[in-house]
């Protein structure tokens, strides 16, 4: 970790629950993912994923404590997003939409985790449905928890309010149920936050991720820089394609895995 993380402010925000978010996994589904995953003793204060990463491990925690954190940047203090203990598992729904990762991980304490790659991960969700269930129900309440807490201050959309550039990414982020805030330009805030950035009204539509600042945005622009838009693999064939990340296209695409 940076000394300018680790000396980050962090907000006095308290960790939350997340209802849903945390499910009792049974010693059967446990066994089921220690078969597929591979032990790693982590050491204190070692970063295991990264904001902006497009390729992260399924974590499960074994012994110690695993923080999600909005490291501070772009004008917003640090903070922790949720905590996972021993029994606990990461991820959200961008372990099933291939969306970049908007938070980083960490184990202050160090610990003992165990990590699935994804093709194991996407295995495991359509042989395993009745553990994928528990797994796909807990990543939708975390993602309402992120859409509908301070976190969704991680991605913030800055345009006029009867601009349709600005109304296309808002409805964009909202279809896909993608966390975000909202700021119009109008308003002292929102005019105070463009111009601490150096832009001007000639860049508007903004958008503010966790790692970069997007002029001139668009639904393509911000989906290519959260790691949503298509990543062809040489040689690689699909049976099914699925355009569209809302609910519905979510659940496309996990029973069609399942059904293949």
């Amino acid at each position: 970790m940076s000394a300018e993380r680790a000396n980050a402010e962090t907000a006095a925000v308290p960790t939350p629950e997340i209802p849903g978010g945390y499910p009792d996994l049974t010693a059967s589904q446990l066994d089921i993912i220690r078969a597929r995953s591979t032990e790693a003793v982590v050491e204190p204060g070692a970063s295991l994923a990264n904001a902006g990463d497009v390729d992260f491990d399924f974590i499960l925690v074994e012994a110690g404590e695993l923080e999600v954190v909005r490291f501070a940047a772009f004008g917003l203090p640090e903070q922790v997003i949720a905590i996972f203990g021993p029994g606990s598992f990461l991820g959200e729904l961008d372990m099933l939409t291939g969306q970049a990762a908007m938070f980083s991980a960490r184990m202050p304490a160090g610990g003992v985790i165990r990590r699935m790659r994804r093709p194991a991960f996407r295995q495991l969700m359509s042989e395993a449905p009745e553990l994928s269930d528990v797994i796909l129900k807990a990543f939708m309440a975390r993602r309402e928890y992120l859409r509908t807490s301070e976190a969704a201050q991680s991605i913030q959309i800055i345009g006029g309010e009867l601009s349709g550039d600005t109304l296309g990414l808002r409805n964009w982020a909202t279809r896909l149920s993608m966390p975000h805030t909202w700021l119009d330009v109008e308003t002292d805030d929102g005019f105070r936050i463009l111009k601490s950035f150096g832009l001007d009204v000639t860049d508007l539509p903004v958008v503010i991720t966790p790692t970069a600042v997007l002029r001139n945005a668009t639904p393509s622009v911000l989906a290519d820089g959260l790691g949503l838009a298509y990543r062809s693999v040489p040689g690689k064939v699909y049976d099914v394609v699925v355009v569209g990340g809302g609910p519905a296209g979510l659940a496309t695409a996990v029973y069609g895995a399942s059904a293949s």
